[in-house]
């Protein structure tokens, strides 16, 4: 059953359209008849409580950035994956090594999928540091999987969707230095922010323009644990949130989300996907995964 989890401003909205930057936002409503026979750009948001595990679809390619915590969640992400068709991602991208984003890689190598490249913002010297890190890059080179260490403003191909990483490489914790994404598909941009902290949030506003940081969507930074800093929220400007947690762990950014007037979804316990033709965007929530 699809549930639409959204901000009691947003009840309006129930059933219908609203604009966004650069079409419409069709928020658990039934978009145009001939949606899924376009080429479209899904962004699968898991529901792994607390934790990061997403998955990126454009033209038959797939990736997963970060995998979430592991534990009860193995399971279900593997069978959700399974029915989706999916055993091999073109890429997976771990955004930093805390265990909420990286064990998941980890699991899914160990029970058999693959991928053509793993991506990592970490030098071989740096591996060693870190006993997760170090364990599941063992796995990912037992598995056969290419290595690439990636670097703020690389950029890559997913399907027709165009993919740029930043980081703060001289950030000063593991969260200000992950790998945030930019992902742009027709006119529908992205920005999944992984865990940026404030300071990282207003590096960013520095270093890149209004069109590198604007996005349709945005995957709020830390599981909304904290607000947004207000100028970065007002150079993304999104229409949606996702929040990578509950509302009551994520409250400040929800009710951040709520006085801006954004359709904000929490993803902890049901799974969020975002599809977009490349113009509008059609979104809802999944019980489980």
């Amino acid at each position: 059953m699809r549930i639409w989890k959204a901000l009691a401003v947003a009840l309006l909205l129930w059933g219908c359209a609203t604009a966004s930057a650069v079409g419409e936002v069709f928020i658990d409503a039934a978009p145009a008849a001939d949606w899924n026979t376009r080429d479209l750009l899904r962004l699968t948001v898991f529901a792994t409580g607390a934790s990061d595990c997403m998955l990126l679809e454009a033209g038959g390619e797939s990736m997963m950035i970060d995998g979430g915590i592991g534990g009860s969640h193995r399971l279900p992400l593997a069978q959700a994956l399974k029915e989706r068709g999916i055993q091999r991602f073109t890429y997976m991208l771990n955004t930093h090594y805390h265990a909420d984003h990286l064990t998941g890689l980890k699991l899914l190598l160990e029970d058999g999928f693959q991928a053509d490249v793993f991506l990592t913002p970490y030098k071989e010297a740096g591996e060693r540091t870190v006993s997760l890190l170090k364990e599941t890059m063992a796995v990912v080179r037992k598995s056969g999987v290419a290595i690439r260490r990636v670097s703020s403003g690389d950029v890559f191909s997913l399907g027709d969707a165009s993919i740029t990483l930043y980081r703060f490489e001289d950030g000063d914790d593991t969260n200000a230095r992950s790998v945030i994404e930019h992902i742009r598909y027709g006119e529908a941009t992205l920005l999944l922010c992984a865990d940026l902290s404030g300071a990282a949030q207003r590096y960013f506003l520095k270093q890149l323009t209004a069109e590198e940081l604007q996005a349709d969507v945005m995957k709020a930074p830390h599981h909304g644990i904290n607000a947004v800093v207000t100028e970065f929220l007002d150079a993304v400007n999104p229409s949606v949130e996702v929040i990578t947690s509950d509302e009551k762990r994520g409250q400040k950014c929800y009710r951040q989300a709520l006085n801006r007037q954004i359709a904000a979804f929490c993803s902890a316990e049901r799974t969020t996907v975002l599809e977009t033709d490349g113009k509008d965007w059609y979104v809802y929530q999944n019980d489980g995964f």
